[in-house]
């Protein structure tokens, strides 16, 4: 339990900074060329703040036997990755 609290305190917080200032941290880190990226980046930042929670749960239940539940959360975050993703790749 504190592993994964320590992840959402530190994770947590630095991806939602980075999934808000997307277009900014784009424009400094990489120029002005490359701003149609910035929704990707923000839609990165959320999907890593899940793969990291999953990355420690994962272990633990799959310790515990309950590896029917880490297979639910790695298909309900691939789902909502290419959810999120799908409409960036309509918009070009």
């Amino acid at each position: 339990r504190k592993t994964v609290a320590a992840v959402v305190t530190v994770v947590g917080p630095l991806s939602i900074l980075l999934a808000l200032t997307a277009e900014d941290f784009v424009r400094v880190m990489l120029g002005t060329q490359w701003l149609e990226a910035a929704p990707l980046i923000a839609i990165f930042a959320i999907s890593g703040t899940l793969a990291a929670i999953r990355l420690v749960t994962s272990n633990i239940l799959t310790s515990l036997g309950l590896v029917r539940i880490t297979a639910i959360y790695v298909w309900a975050q691939a789902i909502l990755f290419v959810a999120l993703l799908l409409p960036a790749y309509e918009a070009g």
